[in-house]
């Protein structure tokens, strides 16, 4: 049986992306797995999966302080020295933009696999996954989740980071044999600037069909029941859009509406908008990725609230909650972000977009409450709808490119 090696920067916890490969592909091929050891709300979380995952060995690398981690921050400050007398360097822009990078490094190093091909997710994994690939003589893969020079920027080029960021792909994607992306936005973006990409192709952050059941019919006939919002996102914090759906709710009839957070609260967070508006507001703590689709079902209306002035990544990058939102039934109100804005115009039975204010948003909110008996009565004809969507779909591309690459 060939061997596939997969990288990530994160854990399988907090990559949903990762663990719907690891599925898919570990039913034909031994996967051996690099995940970092997070040390946070994750980590519990992080065994329900392995119990679920079979023919797959994971490797642990502690992101924790540790003699190893120390060595890793040394060496990238050394790294914003040594860039400036090596600018071509790959590697040195690697462990200045990620620490991890020569962690994950590390232990390519020490664990000598005998694998058939290569997968690195997240930036930091790219250029150590590329290396390993050219000493072994295998070839890589890279997925693009996120639009990386637009991460923390309004736009592209806007500092230091960023550049970098693009420079290191422009540099390392062309050597890869494939390379996926998880929105089309983002596809388009990387692909002005690094034309030269073989085999690109979009894998949606959609979800496997399977693991949603059919809602019921929610014909609820007293108009007094509330409707029920939910987001949900690994923190709930500031810069996500929040403050405005919650400032849209202040200013409507509360009594309406329950807005549920699921997530790892950050305490600054609380204090300034949770506790003041506890009267609408109902938190609940990170869940394992089961858990949160059986509890979508309890739910009325998905948001998708990303903000054109948080990052450019957020305006062109559609996450797994609108996907989640979609194949649960839910009805979503999304801001129209280009992303979402695309999304929307080309699935319009999934929901409608809203402006990015809060009288926008309040309009939106008022809208559903009118219309809140048909938006109930037609969750199950978008349950229905959004099978097009089903991850299934998605990743027989991922299968049949890897199938060609390690010649099976």
């Amino acid at each position: 049986m060939k061997k596939i090696l997969l990288i990530t920067t994160a854990n399988l916890t907090t990559n949903p992306r990762l663990l719907k490969e690891l599925f898919i592909l570990s039913y034909s091929y031994k996967l051996i797995v690099v995940v970092f050891r997070l040390g946070n709300w994750s980590d519990q979380i992080e065994q329900t999966h392995l119990v679920s995952l079979k023919n797959v060995d994971i490797s642990y690398i502690s992101a924790r302080r540790s003699t190893s981690w120390f060595i890793a921050t040394l060496i990238q400050k050394f790294s914003s020295i040594g860039i400036k007398l090596f600018p071509q360097s790959n590697r040195l822009i690697s462990y200045l933009l990620d620490k991890r990078s020569l962690q994950i490094w590390w232990n390519l190093k020490r664990n000598k696999w005998n694998v058939d091909f290569v997968i690195a997710h997240n930036l930091g994994a790219l250029y150590p996954s590329y290396k390993y690939s050219r000493k072994n003589n295998i070839p890589f893969a890279f997925d693009v989740e996120d639009y990386h020079p637009g991460e923390g920027v309004q736009y592209e080029g806007q500092t230091k980071v960023s550049i970098l960021r693009k420079k290191l792909m422009q540099r390392v994607l062309p050597a890869a044999s494939y390379v996926s992306f998880a929105s089309p936005l983002i596809m388009d973006e990387v692909l002005k600037w690094c034309p030269k990409i073989k085999n690109r192709t979009l894998i949606n952050n959609s979800f496997f069909s399977a693991e949603f059941t059919a809602p019921e019919q929610r014909v609820i006939e007293s108009k007094n029941q509330p409707i029920k919002l939910v987001w949900f996102s690994q923190n709930i914090a500031q810069g996500r859009g929040l403050e405005l759906i919650i400032a849209a709710l202040q200013e409507i009839e509360r009594n309406n509406f329950e807005l549920h957070l699921i997530g790892n609260l950050y305490r600054r967070f609380y204090s300034e908008w949770i506790e003041p508006n506890s009267g609408f507001i109902r938190l609940h703590k990170p869940m394992s990725q089961n858990n949160l689709y059986k509890k979508l079902y309890d739910f009325d209306i998905g948001l998708a609230i990303e903000l054109n002035n948080a990052d450019y990544n957020r305006q062109i990058c559609l996450t797994n909650k609108i996907f989640a939102y979609a194949q649960a039934g839910l009805y979503i109100l999304a801001t129209d972000t280009p992303a979402q804005k695309k999304f929307l115009e080309e699935y319009p039975w999934a929901g409608s977009l809203s402006g990015q204010s809060i009288l926008e948003l309040k309009k939106s909110l008022v809208f559903i409450k009118e219309n809140i008996e048909e938006v109930r009565s037609k969750v199950k004809y978008r349950f229905n709808k959004a099978h097009c969507v089903a991850y299934e779909n998605e990743s027989s591309r991922i299968k049949n490119l890897i199938k060609l690459l390690v010649n099976e």
